[in-house]
């Protein structure tokens, strides 16, 4: 026995056009539930179902009041109940891996945007840390910033002290 699901599949893709309209989708649903009455859409809501089927990959919505049928929707129409829901298991299980696949090369390009917008702000004024040793040496060790006046001593050693931080060197007082 074929559910409404199967016998809606066996009419869409009996259809010689690959993509079909949302009156033509609703149709195919009425006819399989073998309503005799004439078809009317605007009394007909079938947006869960046609939802449910795009999710597990039977249908695409392409644009707005177009759908078709995947490779694995024409494959699910000509299967009988039994083995609908097998594939329908696996479809759900390839559909929910190319989803996880498809995050996870979204968190790595997101990441290296991150990283890549982060870099740019760390190297505005590029300094190498063979420079910044240099610097330390020269103000810190030469004794040059004993030469300075005390305000210039002040906010320099605080620079000091936070570039030896970084590059986790020790400051020795001479």
């Amino acid at each position: 026995m074929k559910t409404i699901k199967h016998k809606t599949f066996e009419v869409l893709s009996s259809y010689e056009l690959r993509s079909f309209s949302t009156q033509e989708l609703q149709k195919a649903i009425w006819v399989a539930q073998g309503n005799k009455t004439p078809f009317d859409s605007r009394t007909r809501q079938y947006g869960n179902n046609i939802q449910q089927w795009i999710h597990d990959g039977l249908m695409l919505h392409k644009n707005r009041n177009e759908y078709s049928l995947t490779k694995w929707g024409l494959h699910y129409a000509k299967l009988d109940r039994s083995e609908g829901v097998r594939y329908l298991k696996e479809c759900k299980k390839k559909n929910s891996e190319r989803l996880q696949l498809k995050r996870s090369r979204d968190k790595l390009i997101e990441d290296r945007a991150i990283n890549n917008h982060l870099n740019r702000q760390q190297h505005i004024n590029y300094v190498t840390e063979k420079d910044c040793i240099d610097a330390i040496k020269y103000l810190w060790y030469e004794g040059f910033i004993d030469q300075m006046r005390s305000d210039d001593r002040h906010y320099t050693e605080i620079l000091l002290r936070r570039v030896a931080n970084t590059l986790n060197h020790k400051l020795k007082i001479n």
